[in-house]
């Protein structure tokens, strides 16, 4: 077993009868209504909690739960940049034991964008937070024009540690930025195909443990309904997720919330460069 995020799972190395696991309501619907009750009935073997499949049930009892303090200083942030269409941007945040979305923007904008990350970063050092790490989107290059304007001093200044902070405490004070490729290399690569797969997949193991605040209604399809399948990389088996393209195509929506729920929620290894775990 492993500590994700403040929770506990174990690794299964077996893959579902099924090669496509659907994760919608209508999937979920004659199902047990928990995760130990999946495990008590053996339905693991046909849609196992590996692989990040999250379940109506697991979002009703985060928006349902009492949010437990993990860290009083340490905040993560997603920011995901509207494109053309229907495409909506977010910026969600995971603090305090609690996920919600701070802001939806249905513009390009990067200033915008900019703007709300400075009331997010000036609310959470209110808090007393000293530690944010923002994730952006580098999907087109929309995201890029948003790190130029708060990748800066000003940002970074915010979360600088006073003359008199004691050694011990300095590493606790930290501004930073990171790009984020969907189809780049996930960190497990015997395990994921890329990226956003290793992403959802790591991201619904935290969600187990975390409180959703006033979840947008698109929420709950945008994480259950999305579809997983098996392909070939480097000679190895690997779960992938259905890409967005794909999803909007299906659902006539793009999941925007569910990208920026996930990504706030995911754990810090998932982001490490130069970490990797075979």
């Amino acid at each position: 077993q492993r500590n994700i995020g403040g929770q506990f799972r174990a690794q299964r190395g077996h893959r579902p009868h099924h090669r496509r696991v659907p994760v919608g309501v209508e999937a979920c619907a004659h199902l047990p209504h928990s995760r130990a009750d999946h495990r008590e009935v053996g339905i693991e073997e046909i849609h196992p909690v590996t692989g990040g499949e999250i379940l109506v049930a697991d979002i009703a009892a985060a928006a349902d739960r009492e949010p437990v303090v993990d860290d009083p200083f340490g905040a993560r942030a997603w920011i995901d940049v509207a494109r053309d269409g229907g495409d909506w941007g977010t910026i969600w945040v995971r603090y305090a034991g609690r996920c919600w979305r701070w802001a939806r923007i249905h513009k390009s904008d990067y200033h915008l964008y900019a703007g709300k990350a400075k009331e997010l970063c000036e609310y959470l050092r209110a808090q007393g937070v000293t530690d944010i790490w923002f994730r952006i989107d580098n999907g087109g290059g929309y995201g890029g024009g948003v790190k130029d304007l708060i990748d800066v001093p000003a940002f970074h200044e915010m979360f600088v540690p006073p003359e008199d902070t004691p050694r011990e405490e300095i590493e606790k004070w930290s501004f930073k930025v990171t790009m984020v490729n969907f189809g780049g290399n996930a960190r497990q690569k015997k395990k994921y195909a890329n990226k956003i797969t290793e992403i959802y997949a790591e991201a619904a193991e935290v969600l187990l443990g975390v409180k959703l605040v006033d979840p947008p209604p698109e929420l709950k399809g945008d994480l259950t309904e999305r579809e997983y399948d098996w392909t070939l990389k480097d000679g190895r088996e690997v779960k992938i997720i259905e890409s967005k393209k794909i999803f909007t195509k299906r659902k006539k929506r793009s999941p925007d919330d569910g990208d920026g729920c996930n990504l706030a929620l995911a754990p810090d290894f998932v982001f490490n460069a130069g970490w990797s775990w075979a």
